[in-house]
């Protein structure tokens, strides 16, 4: 797995409950709405692969002992990337449906 896609890991000074872990997590930087003043319309950086995703997932629950998770999948437009529906039951499923 190529890590250099990995641009930025940003922590953020928030409550959050000790049994839960939140995570945002930047989808794609495509965007299919084109407004003017927002520069998240980048169609020349490739989606990544889901296996490359599902992987960075995998890490986080192998190496956090949270009871719960909170997932915001952002972008672009994070709905843009293929078959994004089936990506986010198997992080469900990884997650024992506890996100």
């Amino acid at each position: 797995m190529d890590m250099k896609k990995i641009t930025s890991v940003q922590r953020y000074p928030i409550e959050e409950p000790e049994d839960k872990l939140i995570v945002a997590f930047r989808m794609t930087e495509k965007c299919n709405h084109k407004c003017h003043y927002c520069g998240w319309n980048d169609d020349s950086v490739p989606f990544m692969e889901k296996k490359e995703i599902l992987f960075l997932f995998s890490q986080i629950k192998k190496y956090s002992n949270k009871a719960r998770y909170d997932f915001y999948f952002t972008g672009g437009e994070p709905t843009l990337y293929p078959k994004f529906a089936d990506f986010l039951e198997e992080v469900e499923e990884m997650f024992d449906g506890n996100c």
